[in-house]
């Protein structure tokens, strides 16, 4: 079992790394499938490991806790005995998390492991194990601080609205299937926020489940997810999750009411809602939450002219920020140093057209890393073991353009502590009701970019200090995890769905609707209106067929 573990282990235990988990160890061992040599490679392993490898951690389930853990614990259960070595164990357990929800048993088992592991880790701290207490620390630090959420059972959310409601959508089994995967899987990585966002609302306290009490209508899909996790490509996107979903929802009588107004949709990919074929139907009327609010014209007609456009509008879509890991986002923090110990002028690492061929033809980055390059006091490239580190040594983190103008190195400063310059000219900011970006970031011409440097060598300490607070001070305003009573991304959507929720009461009852479409006709004859049967694709051959075709409004929706 060691020369196993270590054979999968080695590249990623091979490094030096600053801390060693030595409450992980376990002298003697427990028996010959749980060693002593087991527990100090585990020991050295966990150091660095945030539980984001799918293939790990089915190796854990697999051969770790089902062959080894799993029955000694059992054992203990049918005994009455104390299990030894407690903190590896239950780290262990949660090391297995990942892969039993995503591609074996699903939440309810995955819930049921953790529950026991918790449950081992309480025992032993009651007894008075010490091993455990610096085991909460690490969990409080890293991934397991988000799993309670993730997996349903966290607390309600403290965060919540002043007097609306919000009706959470749970389509039927055959369209909901497509619409979400694993929840730890999918809640990973700066994509996480259509996990996150879905979690919050069917945690909050104005849930409502009655659809006629509804002021606001979530509707949940996992598609970023299903794109970057799962690689589905556009067109199966279509056919297999939106297709069916859109059939369904433009037959709920809650859609039609307002004409989809007041219906909320997050999209996580920088690319957004226009890349799919159902984009028009949203685009007039749903409320979007999107990381980006100007996306490239990939394959349309207007890209001979514009490379970029205008995808969301500003009087009814909310720009949110991206989502950092819980443990790279602590761990910057950890690392971030004093403005007098910051000895590296500005750095960025990352994907460029040098180390990544989709990037061949963003400029911006192309031209940031062989520019700047040359100056002692920076740090650029490519992606880079320490460069958590670096930013936490840097004065100034550059969030430069990418495929697309957003970029998630722009709220990863936050936590570095390091002053943001925002290189990309049409990245669109979250949250610019209240923050004012220009006193905690700098934003520079991307067509500047040789002048950036003699620019960022003469500011003042006094200002980079001033920059430096603000950003600390504003940091838990793109932290998904902030524990702080009045600042959290989740407070500021809030807001601003408080807002466009009094603006859709206004509006009334929208024109498309049945009640206004037709008068002076018999209420029972307008609720079994149906569809129209014109079609306006009179001079093309083209398939077509509507997506309210052959759907019964009773059948769905009694």
């Amino acid at each position: 079992m060691v020369r196993v573990l270590r054979l999968l282990l080695w590249p990623l235990t091979s490094g030096s790394f600053s801390n060693y988990n030595a409450h992980l160890e376990c002298p003697g061992g427990i028996d010959d499938c749980l060693t002593e040599e087991f527990f100090r490679d585990l020991a050295q392993f966990q150091a660095t490991y945030m539980r984001e490898d799918l293939n790990l951690s089915q190796y854990f389930l697999t051969s770790i806790y089902r062959l080894c853990v799993e029955p000694y614990l059992d054992r203990l259960d049918a005994s009455g005995e104390a299990p030894k070595c407690p903190a590896p164990l239950a780290d262990t357990m949660l090391n297995a998390l990942l892969a039993l929800e995503t591609r074996f048993e699903g939440p309810s088992e995955a819930r049921e492991l953790y529950q026991r592991a918790v449950s081992l880790v309480t025992a032993a701290s009651e007894a008075g194990d010490s091993s455990v207490e610096y085991l909460l620390a690490d969990w409080q630090l890293d991934t397991p601080y988000t799993y309670p959420a993730l997996l349903g059972l966290a607390q309600p959310s403290p965060v919540s609205f002043s007097s609306l409601k919000v009706y959470v959508y749970e389509p039927p089994e055959e369209i909901f299937t497509g619409l979400q995967q694993s929840s730890l899987l999918c809640g990973m990585g700066q994509w996480g926020v259509e996990v996150l966002v879905h979690k919050w609302l069917l945690s909050n306290a104005n849930r409502t489940k009655d659809p006629s009490d509804a002021d606001l209508f979530y509707v949940p899909v996992y598609g970023t997810c299903l794109q970057t996790r799962n690689g589905m490509g556009l067109q199966s996107m279509t056919a297999e999750v939106y297709e069916p979903l859109f059939k369904w929802l433009l037959n709920s009588p809650w859609w039609q009411r307002r004409d989809g107004a007041d219906h909320i949709f997050l999209f996580a990919d920088g690319q957004g809602a226009y890349q799919f074929t159902f984009y028009d139907i949203l685009r007039p009327n749903t409320i979007l939450l999107l990381v980006e609010g100007r996306c490239p014209t990939w394959n349309e007609p207007i890209g001979d002219h514009l490379d970029v456009k205008q995808c969301y509008s500003p009087w009814k879509d909310i720009i949110i920020p991206g989502h950092t890991d819980r443990g790279r986002a602590m761990y910057m923090r950890q690392h971030a140093r004093p403005l007098e110990e910051r000895d590296i002028l500005l750095t960025f690492h990352g994907r460029h057209g040098g180390v990544h061929e989709g990037y061949k033809r963003c400029e911006v980055r192309n031209a940031l890393v062989s520019e700047l390059s040359q100056y002692p006091d920076v740090s650029v490239g490519g992606f880079i073991g320490n460069y958590l580190e670096i930013k936490g040594r840097s004065r100034f983190c550059i969030a430069p353009a990418g495929t697309s103008p957003w970029t998630n190195h722009l709220y990863e400063s936050f936590f570095a502590g390091c002053v943001p310059v925002i290189l990309s000219d049409d990245f669109i900011l979250p949250f610019t009701a209240f923050l004012d970006w220009s006193q905690l970031s700098i934003r520079w011409p991307e067509e500047r970019l040789a002048e950036l440097y003699p620019f960022l060598k003469s500011i003042p300490d006094e200002t980079v200090a001033t920059l430096m607070h603000n950003v600390n001070a504003a940091a838990c305003w793109f932290d998904w995890w902030s524990d702080a009573d009045d600042c959290s991304p989740y407070i500021a959507i809030a807001n601003e769905l408080e807002d466009r929720a009094s603006r859709v009461k206004n509006l009334g009852v929208l024109p498309n609707s049945p009640a206004e479409k037709f008068w002076n006709t018999p209420e029972e004859i307008v609720r079994r209106a149906g569809k129209r049967r014109s079609r306006f694709h009179v001079y093309s051959e083209q398939p077509f067929r509507m997506l309210t075709d052959d759907v019964s409004h009773e059948s769905i929706w009694r």
